[in-house]
C-alpha cells in the first residue's frame, strides 16, 4: 500500500464518519432525504 492509498482510505473514513453525523442531524431534525446520502446508489 502506497502513500496514496492510505491517504484515500483515511479519506473515505472520514467521508463515512461525517456521513453517519449528517443522517443523526437530519434524522434528528426531522428533515432526511436518501437522495443526500452520499455514496448510496441514487435510485433513477
Amino acid at each position: 500500500m502506497n502513500t496514496l492509498d492510505i491517504y484515500i482510505e483515511k479519506g473515505r473514513q472520514e467521508g463515512i464518519e461525517k456521513g453517519k453525523e449528517q443522517v443523526k442531524n437530519q434524522l434528528a431534525t426531522g428533515k432526511f432525504s436518501i437522495a443526500e446520502l452520499p455514496g448510496l446508489p441514487r435510485p433513477l
